[in-house]
């Protein structure tokens, strides 16, 4: 099952025979601190409503990280269709930040799409502080597969 091959490290497409991996991402510190920025921007300078323009409006560290657009496989933050750059926080972000929601500490995606979540829910202060490839490339354990799927708690 294609399914079965994503998340067991990767395979191949049976129709394209393109290669197929899910891959994990743990929410850090980086894009915690990155959406904190957001929520603080959205909030002084556009009257909660509008979008952030990223590129032109967020601190050095926040662009050369990249790490902000990760946030919306959680559901964190969101761009108008078709236009690049411009985000702002969803209710869920807001909350998130405000510590008054948890979300699950691990995304998994496929081509940009989210396949599910596993890990602990956790809240704002409670985000790791790093990244590594190794984490990100390995494949979905048995206990993760059972979980695989949660929603968002807020």
């Amino acid at each position: 099952m294609l399914l079965d091959g994503m998340l067991d490290g990767g395979g191949s497409c049976p129709a394209c025979s393109r290669r197929v991996q899910a891959y994990r991402r743990r929410i850090n510190s980086t894009m915690a601190w990155s959406l904190g920025w957001l929520v603080d921007r959205w909030r002084q300078t556009h009257g909660l409503s509008g979008y952030v323009d990223v590129p032109r409006e967020a601190p050095k560290q926040v662009v050369r990280t990249n790490q902000l657009t990760t946030c919306k496989w959680w559901g964190l933050i969101e761009s108008p269709p078709g236009v690049a750059g411009f985000w702002r926080p969803t209710k869920l972000g807001l909350e998130f930040v405000d510590g008054t929601a948890r979300i699950y500490e691990s995304v998994w995606t496929y081509n940009d799409r989210v396949v599910g979540f596993t890990g602990d829910l956790i809240n704002f202060d409670g985000v790791d502080t790093g990244f590594t490839l190794e984490d990100a490339m390995a494949p979905v354990s048995p206990d993760e597969r059972a979980h695989l799927g949660g929603d968002h708690d807020s």
